[in-house]
């Protein structure tokens, strides 16, 4: 079972790297609310028990978002397409699959399906022909296009 990488955007990286600097932020805050309190001697229970979910809360968050980061990939599971991004899977019947354009120009692996659908493959430029051969090992009536400037919409 070959995994071919997902190539994560600039974007969706910077959104998670904000989203890890917010949960540390959130994490140090109330660390020191905690400590706070039990300095003061308070009886705030609730409180520290409150704060101590939000940190719960913030961890969880750093841990799918580093495992989102580091842990994208599509694979071949038997009749399905697979893609995990972090822990939650995608998979697309393999039979459903039509065709696969790759658009040279705007350097892009779009996959068409039998219901008029269609997603954007992004992994890397040079594994592009390997996952599709690896598709049709499983669907040989899949049709691979290699679009140049000539026949491209721009």
């Amino acid at each position: 079972m070959k995994k071919f990488k997902f190539k994560t955007s600039g974007t969706v990286i910077a959104v998670l790297i904000i989203l890890i600097l917010i949960s540390l932020i959130g994490i140090a805050l109330n660390v020191f609310n905690i400590i706070e309190y039990l300095k003061l001697g308070s009886n705030g229970t609730f409180r520290v028990v409150t704060f101590s979910i939000v940190i719960f809360v913030a961890l969880t968050v750093i841990v799918l978002s580093l495992f989102a980061l580091c842990n994208s990939y599509y694979t071949i599971k038997g009749n399905k397409l697979c893609l995990y991004i972090g822990l939650i899977p995608f998979k697309t019947d393999i039979d459903d699959i039509v065709e696969f354009n790759y658009f040279k120009k705007q350097e892009k692996l779009v996959m068409y399906l039998k219901d008029n659908k269609y997603t954007i493959i992004v992994i890397d430029q040079k594994d592009n022909e390997d996952f599709v051969f690896a598709l049709r090992e499983v669907n040989k009536n899949i049709i691979y296009e290699n679009k140049t400037s000539n026949n491209e919409i721009d």
